[in-house]
């Protein structure tokens, strides 16, 4: 049997800016065979093989961009590193929260960049499914991300969670296969709502040589699943982010339109109306990144780079159905009756301090006059 964990991870260069205009003259083959060389340099590592057969193709991110993918500079798509990796069980203590039950302390890593995302798979030969290849995941990261921060001036190693994807795969080959049977199939094992899910991959050993092997075919159709259920990922998190400026925005509003007092009436007058102008810009932005969110996974479904009844399909679509959702005609209809109410203070300031103004002229003038 092989444990399969699944991640998004890459490797970033640190010692060059992250801006488009870096890749103009970009040694894309220097860039890979400097990788390679520090990946040679680990100890833990070995059977190190690099894939690169379109070195020109990146994806066009840079650090003025808020997409998330940014962090894997330069992006470098269909791009693949595999190797393998021994990391002792002591190693992988001090790589993890508990103690991780890996069952194993040799994985073979492949990064695989796809068209729309990176995607990592640790595999290795377990006993059986008692073991938790998500773990693997977490070790391998952690290990690579200390490894490259500490040791490495050129490169750092990146992660979009989550990584481990909260799922573990087992893959094995069916005992009593029947001609009726597909030559692979992916089966649900999971416990509802105890811990990360479990899925049994199973094959026919009179069509599929081994676990490798079926491993290889899974990869080459899901590939390009995980990744856009990544992507989604990406949607999702600055979903997030912008929802959390909304929010943020909405509690200073609240704050200064409730304040007593003549510092109330101050911020009120001079303070609320940027406040509800950020808020205003920033309630248009979530609503921009949920429609953002909402046309990729549809444009996924449709294009079918995620797969129709694949657990993938079914990732993507439960981040987009627990996304944060704001009534936001409500809160703009609140907006307006806080800047009515602006308005009118003004106008009763404007009012009143023309006529203490007017008496203070008049005032004047009759003292002048009266001398």
């Amino acid at each position: 049997m092989l444990a399969v964990g699944i991640g998004c991870l890459w490797f970033s260069r640190k010692d060059i800016p992250r801006k488009l205009s870096t890749l103009e003259n970009f040694d894309f083959e220097a860039h890979f065979a400097s990788l390679k060389k520090e990946l040679e340099a680990i100890p833990n590592i070995s059977n190190i093989e690099v894939h690169t057969p379109k070195l020109n193709m990146y994806m066009l991110y840079d650090d003025d961009d808020e997409d998330e993918l940014a962090k894997f500079f330069p992006c470098t798509t269909q791009a693949a590193i595999s190797f393998s990796i021994n990391l002792p069980s002591r190693v992988q203590t001090l790589h993890h929260l508990r103690e991780p039950n890996t069952g194993s302390e040799n994985f073979n890593v492949l990064l695989n960049w796809a068209n729309e995302a990176p995607v990592a798979y640790m595999s290795y030969e377990a006993a059986d499914a008692n073991v938790s290849p998500s773990s693997a995941i977490v070790v391998v990261r952690k290990f690579l991300e200390n490894h490259f921060e500490n040791n490495s001036k050129k490169f750092s190693f990146e992660t979009i969670g989550p990584s481990p994807m909260h799922a573990d795969f087992y893959i094995s080959g069916n005992e009593f296969p029947s001609e009726s049977e597909p030559i692979m199939s992916i089966r649900d094992e999971s416990f509802a709502g105890v811990g990360y899910k479990d899925f049994r991959i199973t094959y026919n050993p009179q069509e599929i040589e081994n676990d490798n092997v079926a491993l290889k075919i899974f990869i080459a159709r899901y590939t390009e699943s995980i990744a856009s259920y990544y992507r989604t990922i990406c949607y999702r998190n600055h979903l997030l982010d912008r929802s959390r400026e909304t929010h943020s925005h909405l509690q200073d509003l609240l704050k200064v339109q409730t304040q007593p007092g003549l510092r109330g009436v101050v911020k009120r007058l001079f303070h609320a109306p940027k406040i509800s102008k950020d808020l205003s810009i920033s309630l248009l932005s979530e609503e921009l990144s949920k429609m953002d969110l909402l046309e990729h996974l549809t444009s996924s479904k449709r294009e079918q780079s995620l797969l129709p009844d694949s657990p993938f399909e079914e990732f993507a679509a439960a981040e987009v159905e627990g996304a944060p959702s704001r009534p936001s005609s409500s809160i703009r209809e609140v907006i307006g009756l806080f800047e009515e109410r602006y308005l009118k203070n003004l106008e009763n300031m404007t009012v009143i301090g023309a006529g203490v103004f007017g008496g203070i002229i008049g005032s004047t003038i009759t003292y002048l006059l009266g001398k």
